[in-house]
């Protein structure tokens, strides 16, 4: 039997190992201020703090400054849980006839009640602090309810509801070392593969003498499955797809953004939105951005573009690595003053084929950069392409910006002869973008000699005809605004390493790498790209593994070759299964939401990443870029 005093030493030892352990810290687990984020957004919109609250649901009304509302439905926030001793805390308001209506608040955790607060003073805040007891708090994710009592109403003289007006919402709890340890692995962004600064291992030096010319036409708002190549029944491009049938026609290549000048600043630049950061009419690509012009001109090609949106035009920085730039509105044309709106579809071609007669250096291979407008809105097909219908329409229809817009806000019905001319109008005025491409295939045939050429076809984005409710483009990250055509022609100028991938998921930063790689270019030492950058070049067959999409509201998501998660606010968030849904129809996120919470987590580890650039340039608008981008309806 041990002695007493042998267990007290025991026992003293015990005491000093406890004693040595870390006290517990005190973690703020969530922090949401609507006043901060608007100040310094988070994620571009500034409603989802980096840390623990993760989600906002059902029940809360529109952004209010400095506040938002909750109103008839109770309305729900997730948050990220770990540790004991829990304690919420709320600042909130209400307004003063709902004060004066004796309002009552009740928070609910994991739908057991915490408190019923009356909210008395009308405008003064009141600051909440409430316990969660232990029982109610566990590991994963907790959620809380805000229910109120009463609420203004538009009979009450108020056009939106209006209830309780919360200003700021944080959860702390204390955590040990561990779970300080698990805190930091689940909050902490992880960091992405560090750019290279070298030239691919794989990169290829080829005498100037053996490059091929390339010509890309990039055809503006050409959603793919319109094109009768792609599958669609009306031959709205055939001679495109006369092009295909000698080339590679690529099928999954998707827009990381809905809208002209953040997708082009994409392809151009061969990085993400996130990483350029052209993201609105006032941002223009940052001098530090290598572009695919910059590339091709360091490999001995003589550089030009014509473009036919101001949203690609010197203004957006897109005239970066090229010798020549010609914005195609600015040169005057009596054609085009004589047309609707002033634009006439056949200028950049006119001039295309002026600049070709002109004559090229024949010492050097040509980069070409072709933007045509058509089938972008005004949709004007003109009368030699006005070939589908209805032949007996007579309604009052004609394709242009308020035609769409009346559609898009529900003023027209998504069906009926209205709803067929609007898409006819499209069609045609893609029939007429067919043309050029062909009037452009001929000038360039007769003019650019002997040297073998590489033509390029694709779109910056699709265009939506009521799918998902909306129309036109710049608002939705599903199909009909994202999915592009790309087409490489001929295909013995395509090595087959690149053929080989024409099915695989592929993202608008991906054509940047693909074009070097046909062509058998490296990058200068000294240039920086991402990572993913050489993943496309170093394994042109292999799929991308997620492309990230920038709506211009802003609407974020995630897109995998199966799976499509989409974050709009806390009233829209959706996944989908694209295997078993490919027309993303039917929300999963409800029965799938731990595989819902991994695809956010994904999405916040991307968006904290710091960009390359300071930041982006800032757009310098000309009288004509402004009239330009009215006429095509976006000013």
């Amino acid at each position: 039997m041990r002695s007493p005093s042998s267990i007290l030493f025991v026992l003293a030892i015990l005491a000093l190992l406890v004693s040595c352990e870390d006290p517990p810290q005190r973690v703020l687990l969530a922090d949401f201020d609507v006043a901060y984020a608007q100040e310094d957004p988070v994620y571009g919109d500034g409603w989802i703090h980096p840390r623990g609250l993760h989600e906002f649901a059902e029940g809360w009304r529109h952004p209010e400054p400095h506040g938002i509302w909750t109103t008839d439905a109770p309305a729900r926030v997730y948050f990220d849980c770990l540790g004991r001793r829990a304690q919420l805390r709320l600042r909130l308001a209400t307004h003063p006839r709902l004060a004066e209506r004796h309002q009552r608040l009740t928070l609910s955790w994991n739908q057991q009640v915490l408190m019923v607060v009356e909210l008395s003073g009308g405008w003064e805040t009141d600051t909440l602090r409430v316990d969660i007891p232990e029982e109610l708090f566990h590991p994963g994710t907790g959620t809380l309810d805000l229910a109120v009592s009463d609420y203004l109403r538009p009979e009450d003289g108020f056009e939106e509801p209006r209830g309780v007006f919360v200003q700021s919402l944080q959860l702390r709890a204390d955590l040990d070392s561990g779970e300080l340890e698990t805190w930091r692995a689940l909050t902490t962004p992880k960091p992405l593969p560090t750019p290279s600064r070298k030239r691919s291992d794989h990169a290829l030096s080829r005498p100037v003498s053996e490059l091929p010319n390339v010509l890309m036409i990039l055809i503006d708002s050409a959603r793919v499955d319109h094109f009768s190549g792609y599958g669609y029944d009306r031959p709205t491009t055939p001679h495109i797809d006369a092009l295909a049938r000698r080339g590679v026609r690529f099928d999954r290549l998707f827009a990381e953004a809905p809208y002209t000048r953040n997708s082009v600043a994409t392809l151009f630049s061969g990085r993400s939105w996130r990483d350029h950061g052209v993201w609105s009419g006032d941002d223009a690509l940052p001098e530090e951005a290598f572009t695919l012009a910059e590339a091709f001109r360091s490999a001995g090609y003589q550089t030009l573009a014509i473009s036919d949106n101001a949203h690609v035009g010197r203004n957006a920085g897109s005239a970066q690595g090229f010798d020549e730039f010609l914005e195609a509105w600015t040169v005057d044309s009596p054609q085009r003053e004589a047309q609707p709106l002033g634009w006439w579809p056949e200028a950049p071609v006119e001039l295309f084929d002026q600049r070709l007669k002109q004559g090229l250096d024949p010492k050097r291979p040509t980069f070409f950069y072709l933007h045509l407008l058509p089938p972008h809105v005004p949709y004007f097909p003109g009368p030699d392409h006005d070939l589908f219908g209805p032949a007996d329409y007579e309604g009052p229809i004609t394709g242009i910006s308020p035609d769409l817009s009346a559609f898009d806000r529900g003023a027209r019905p998504a069906q009926g002869p209205d709803y067929d001319r609007l898409v006819s109008l499209y069609d045609g005025s893609l029939h007429r973008a067919d043309a050029l491409v062909q009037r452009a295939l001929q000038a360039w045939n007769a003019q650019a000699g002997r040297r073998p050429t590489l033509f390029v076809i694709l779109s910056d984005h699709g265009e939506a005809f009521g799918e998902h409710g909306r129309f036109g483009h710049n608002q939705t990250p599903f199909d009909e605004m994202l999915h592009v055509p790309f087409i490489l022609s001929p295909a013995e100028l395509v090595p087959p390493e690149v053929r080989s991938g024409r099915g695989e998921l592929r993202s608008m930063s991906d054509v940047y790498p693909l074009l070097l790689r046909s062509l058998g270019l490296g990058l200068p030492d000294s240039v920086s790209m991402p990572a993913a950058f050489f993943e496309i070049y170093d394994h042109p067959m292999q799929s991308r593994s997620e492309i990230f999409i920038r709506c211009s509201l802003p609407i974020y998501a995630r897109r995998t070759a199966t799976t499509l998660a989409v974050f709009q606010d806390w009233n829209q968030q959706d996944y989908f299964d694209l295997g078993e849904d490919p027309s993303a129809q039917h929300d999963l996120r409800r029965t799938k939401s731990g595989e819902w919470r991994r695809e956010w987590r994904k999405l916040r580890d991307f968006l904290a990443q710091p960009s390359p650039f300071d930041r982006s340039a800032q757009a310098e608008l000309s009288p004509e870029d402004i009239e330009r981008l009215k006429a095509l309806g976006y000013m």
